[in-house]
């Protein structure tokens, strides 16, 4: 048996050669120009795999109300078969008193006829502390539940306010999904 090794330079945008491939982080970086990014690599990234949407579920003049159904989203062909990653709420006046508290439901048919079934999505839910604007400052962080995390083409996610808050007016939620 005979071995031969072979020099092969490294590829570039110029050049024919081999070229290595990057990891999520690195692609998230986004500063390598040495390496190739893999559909896994881009799906895991966790900037060019996340998709976000945000709706307003109360205008800033409005002062936050309790109940199910302040706003509803229907899911997208572009999300079908994401995950739900995590859930960030903000108010435009701040609560003098008592957490604004918000549930993100999924619903689902299970035929074209059929009513939505709704199952909550977060198993901890998103609050924003009294005097606080936002939910990225909150002393208990929300969890998604990952038994109900999954979002399919058609799904409804509906917006519930669990807890209004003294005072809080304008409600603004944001949702970001991936890949599993």
């Amino acid at each position: 048996i005979t071995t031969t090794t072979v020099a092969i330079d490294s590829a570039s945008d110029t050049v024919d050669g081999i070229v290595e491939l990057a990891t999520a982080a690195e692609t998230t970086t986004g500063t390598d120009a040495a390496r190739a990014v893999t559909p896994d690599g881009l799906a895991g990234s966790a900037i060019f795999g996340v998709k976000t949407f945000s709706v307003q579920v109360a205008d800033g003049a409005t002062p936050l109300t309790t109940g199910d159904g302040k706003a509803y989203m229907r899911v997208p062909a572009a999300m079908n078969g994401m995950n739900i990653f995590t859930v960030a709420a903000q108010v435009i006046a701040k609560s003098t008193s008592g957490l604004p508290t918000v549930q993100i439901a999924r619903g689902r048919q299970a035929s074209p006829t059929a009513d939505f079934t709704y199952v909550d999505v977060l198993s901890t839910k998103c609050t924003i502390d009294a005097n606080e604007y936002d939910s990225k400052d909150a002393a208990t962080v929300m969890v998604v539940d990952a038994a109900n995390d999954d979002i399919a083409t058609g799904d409804v996610l509906r917006i519930d306010v669990d807890v209004a808050g003294t005072g809080a007016t304008g409600l603004n939620v944001t949702i970001e999904a991936k890949l599993p």
